[in-house]
């Protein structure tokens, strides 16, 4: 790998995919897990030091929270 972040903020991602994105993440940019719910959310850092710098959720579609708001 030829590029590794030393320090990221904090950042939320929203995708449809959580197991592939954390999977990439880790594999590319050598990212270290310190969460990983499969299919709900995986939490990952560049710096040990941090809880977690960024985080990855399953994407809601449209149709799921209409059905949410129309249950309310």
């Amino acid at each position: 790998m030829g590029y590794q972040p030393k320090y990221l903020g904090h950042v939320n991602i929203f995708v449809r995919n959580v197991e592939r994105s954390h999977q990439w993440y880790a594999d590319v940019l050598g990212l270290h897990t310190y969460g990983f719910r499969p299919g709900q959310v995986a939490f990952l850092a560049a710096d040990r030091e941090q809880s977690h710098e960024v985080r990855w959720s399953r994407q809601v579609t449209t149709r799921r929270l209409r059905r949410v708001a129309t249950s309310a």
